[in-house]
């Protein structure tokens, strides 16, 4: 039965439905293993039609180019896959931690192929989904493929065209997030140091060693860290792990990456654990939060308004409290009104522009960071108003045009957003 689902996919009109998807996935747990294999390589007509998987397919062979282009009728084909591919994957990470729970070795060498099968069509929706499922198998204490999910990862980039260094640079935040989860974890389990953890991840992803890692992306890591050992004081010897490695000594590694982990725990901690957060590097340092701030305003400023667009009401409040510890600027005892936050932001906003601008041009910076920039751009601009875009308007042309570049998955949109902003605010 499995072995028809590419011809049933083909055929069968309305076989693309949730519903019909959730009747085929509970072979993922099946008894039989010879049924889980010959499922894991149908997986994908499950929620691809096949004809349009054999076009880009041949597209992927004949073009060798990271990002296949995507025509009309290629959105229109993802529109309708798209929710399927959540479906199916949020499916498949329940089986990955139940195979690790149960300890189930078979069960975790069917799911890797699963995961494979589907990580190998030609198209970016795949790529982080199945790239975190491997990741786990590659991280978890309890794995039993190690091997196998490191020679996956390997496969599914060469599918793509890419290295798998080139997907962890457009990821590099999600997979961060997720490789510290399991620092943290291994540490409260096993006691496992930070680059026990680390070492087979980062190798799986392209890098030499765990120390390379670190030196180049560290303030990734570290605004995760914080508040996880805040939350788990037994977790902070992870932090003296880094700075070993690093040969960097820990309370200058915070001052450092200060300016990365304040926005973060602003934006993303609760109050409780965001003045927790704050109390702790306050103390480590032994330097005010105050000065800390003052030291790192102008990229502070700008790693808050890249978050503008997804959680607005956090950054609004905290440049108002950044503006309470700016000596240039005389604040109110009235609370900031938004035309307020704009005459505030003015003398920075080119500052701004040209943070924006790195963000959307250089390659190595994660994909979601560039899709934050182009999200928030055209609330920026609302925000600003006329008065403070129309004297700047050529430097906001000249980042709409570097936008442009961004031809793949939804940049075209996110660009048609941005130009309309720019447009309806600036006087003639």
């Amino acid at each position: 039965m499995v072995n028809t689902l590419q011809q049933l996919s083909t055929h069968i009109s309305s076989f693309h439905q949730p519903e019909m998807l959730q009747r085929w996935l509970h072979y993922l747990r099946d008894q039989n293993m010879s049924v889980r294999l010959s499922f894991a390589s149908h997986v994908k007509y499950l929620v691809f039609n096949p004809k349009w998987v054999e076009e880009k397919q041949s597209e992927s062979e004949a073009l060798l180019e990271e990002h296949i282009p995507l025509s009309q009728k290629d959105k229109v084909e993802l529109t309708q896959s798209i929710p399927l591919l959540s479906f199916c994957t949020e499916e498949i990470t329940k089986v990955v931690y139940e195979s690790l729970a149960a300890g189930d070795q078979e069960l975790q060498r069917t799911i890797i192929f699963t995961v494979r099968s589907l990580g190998s069509v030609p198209l970016d929706c795949v790529l982080l989904p199945t790239l975190t499922n491997l990741l786990v198998f590659i991280a978890h204490p309890s794995s039993l493929v190690l091997p196998i999910a490191k020679l996956s990862v390997g496969e599914i980039a060469e599918a793509h065209n890419v290295r798998p260094y080139d997907i962890y640079v457009r990821f590099k935040k999600e997979i961060c997030g997720l490789m510290m989860h399991f620092v943290v974890l291994n540490h409260h389990i096993g006691g496992l140091s930070f680059g026990t953890s680390m070492q087979r991840v980062v190798r799986a992803l392209g890098f030499t060693s765990f120390r390379e890692f670190l030196q180049k992306d560290s303030h990734h890591i570290i605004p995760y860290l914080v508040p996880a050992m805040v939350k788990n004081p037994g977790t902070s010897q992870l932090l003296n792990d880094v700075g070993r490695t690093m040969m960097i000594d820990p309370k200058t590694l915070i001052e450092e990456t200060f300016q990365h982990v304040y926005p973060y725990i602003y934006l993303y901690e609760n109050e409780e654990s965001l003045a927790m957060c704050i109390k702790y590097m306050q103390n480590f340092t032994g330097i005010k939060v105050k000065d800390l701030k003052r030291r790192s305003f102008k990229v502070i400023h700008n790693e808050l308004l890249l978050h503008y667009e997804c959680q607005k009401e956090r950054v609004l409040g905290a440049l108002r409290d950044l503006a309470k510890d700016d000596p240039d600027y005389a604040v109110t005892d009235k609370p900031m009104s938004l035309e307020q936050i704009a005459d505030y932001l003015q003398p920075r906003f080119l500052g701004v522009l040209v943070f924006f601008d790195s963000k959307l041009v250089t390659r190595k910076v994660a994909e979601s960071v560039k899709k934050k920039a182009l999200s928030s751009l055209p609330e920026i601009i609302r925000l600003m108003g006329p008065k403070h875009i129309t004297p700047v308007r050529f430097k906001v042309l000249a980042t709409l045009r570097t936008a442009l570049k961004l031809n793949y998955s939804n940049f075209p949109d996110l660009n048609v957003a941005a130009w309309d902003a720019f447009v309806h605010r600036f006087w003639l």
